[in-house]
């Protein structure tokens, strides 16, 4: 079972060590939370997206450096949760508790 923990150790190397902080559009601060669905589930290489698309980046033609970072979170969700797909609405829940901000 998925544990807070585990959603802080992945958001925290979102947010700080790979700078994904998220955009504004239109006035909102968009991050990768406000981009995963709220139910089903999103595999290691969904989230990796769904992080770089936040933050801007376009996961059809990332530069050499957004590859780097996109192996890293993938790599690190892997290790993180050890499978390669997690329940959208439980991780919700625990990033909920977070504060859900970067």
């Amino acid at each position: 079972m998925m544990e807070y923990i585990q959603v802080e150790k992945l958001l925290d190397e979102v947010f700080v060590t790979q700078g994904l902080t998220g955009r504004s559009e239109r006035g909102d601060h968009i991050n990768v939370l406000h981009i995963i669905p709220t139910s089903g589930t999103m595999t290691a290489r969904q989230f990796t997206e769904w992080a770089m698309i936040s933050d801007d980046s376009n996961p059809n033609n990332y530069s050499s450096g957004q590859q780097k970072i996109a192996s890293t979170i993938k790599s690190r969700f892997l290790e993180i949760f050890g499978i390669g797909a997690v329940d959208c609405s439980r991780f919700h829940e625990l990033a909920k508790s977070r504060g859900g901000h970067p």
